[in-house]
């Protein structure tokens, strides 16, 4: 049972969920060698390649301990009262991302809750559950709109008990360079004669936020939000296409030389990945899949998603994530994306979020 211990007075942690067995604390700089460890076993769970591992030790401790310093790595250790061993932490990331392709926030602040680790003699007493409990209302207190996490199939029914949902995340690792990338991308046999494509530049961005606006609608988000997501989005648009981060294509129909779709990805610096042993913060986002309805199942979406691949893999990224709806999970699981298992809990009732996938 848990019961509180070096906890201020507005800690979110609450006397309804601990008990008297173990003791929560809050995780500090000098815990960085006891987060490493349990996430090594959390991978060790997971059958990966031990040697893997201590790579991924290696690269993540810099990260971790830059993290905890700053603030943005924060969460609790849970401490056995009569032994005063740790016997489980998890911790929440917190950061500052892009606008989400499939929510319509006019917050860039992202919590993830990530290493929910609990030895394996003190499981199943209720100790994960209360972890992720005190860092639902630390992000409450903290006022994210959302909490993401990915979980194992393990976890899977804890989180849905709390409310998380899953976001369809899906993940392609891109493993090979390609070896021939068409400098004039959509000139070979998978664009129909009809169309040709075009790098999008900073011009194209009320372009863009019109397809995105479109999206949102065919999603059945609430049409008073819909602008407001856009005046919110515009500058952070501006500022990827200037910088280059985000790049993508526009789809123009030959014959009447109007531009029918566009597609992107965003760019990103993020942090080690929670589930993949990865040795590179760089993060590459498929997102705003466009074709207008009367240009659909020509396979431009598809023409358009094996471009954007093949530019990923010709910039040396290791992974490429998207989120999905219903209709496009057939295209995604045809160029090998696997489900993330990633999960969403909306932690404010002003949060507009998808009403229905199409």
């Amino acid at each position: 049972m848990l019961s509180q211990r070096e906890v201020s007075s507005s800690s979110p942690v609450t006397a309804s969920i601990l008990h008297t067995d173990y003791c929560f604390r809050f995780l500090t700089m000098n815990d960085d060698q006891l987060i490493a460890d349990h996430r090594d076993k959390i991978f060790a769970d997971m059958a990966m390649n031990p040697e893997e591992i201590v790579k991924a030790r290696d690269f993540y401790m810099p990260w971790l301990k830059d993290g905890l310093a700053k603030g943005n790595y924060k969460g609790y250790a849970v401490i056995q009262s009569e032994t005063d061993i740790v016997v489980a932490s998890s911790a929440v990331w917190f950061s500052i991302g892009g606008p989400l392709c499939d929510l319509i926030s006019n917050d860039l602040r992202r919590a993830t809750l990530t290493n929910v680790f609990v030895e394996p003699g003190h499981r199943r007493r209720g100790i994960a559950r209360a972890m992720v409990k005190q860092l639902i209302n630390l992000c409450k207190c903290e006022q994210y709109p959302v909490l993401n996490l990915h979980s194992s199939e393990a976890g899977r029914s804890l989180y849905e008990s709390l409310g998380f949902e899953d976001t369809h995340e899906y993940r392609l690792t891109l493993t090979n360079k390609s070896d021939e990338l068409s400098s004039i991308p959509g000139n070979g046999p998978i664009m129909q004669e009809e169309y040709y494509f075009r790098p999008l530049t900073v011009n194209d961005d009320q372009l863009i936020a019109d397809h995105r606006d479109k999206i949102f609608a065919e999603m059945a988000l609430n049409p008073e939000e819909i602008p407001k997501a856009r005046d919110f989005y515009m500058p952070w648009l501006k500022v990827g296409l200037a910088k280059g981060n985000y790049k993508g294509y526009a789809v123009i129909h030959r014959k009447t030389s109007t531009v029918v779709a566009t597609s992107a990805v965003w760019f990103s610096i993020g942090g080690p990945l929670c589930n993949v042993l990865s040795h590179d913060l760089r993060r590459a986002t498929l997102t705003n899949i466009f074709v207008e309805p009367g240009h659909r199942r020509r396979d431009i979406a598809r023409a358009m998603v094996e471009q954007l691949i093949e530019f990923c893999k010709s910039e040396s990224y290791l992974v490429l994530n998207l989120h999905s709806s219903d209709a496009g999970r057939s295209l995604y699981a045809s160029f090998g994306f696997e489900d993330t298992h990633e999960y969403r809990l909306v932690l404010t009732e002003t949060f507009c979020c998808r009403q229905k996938r199409v």
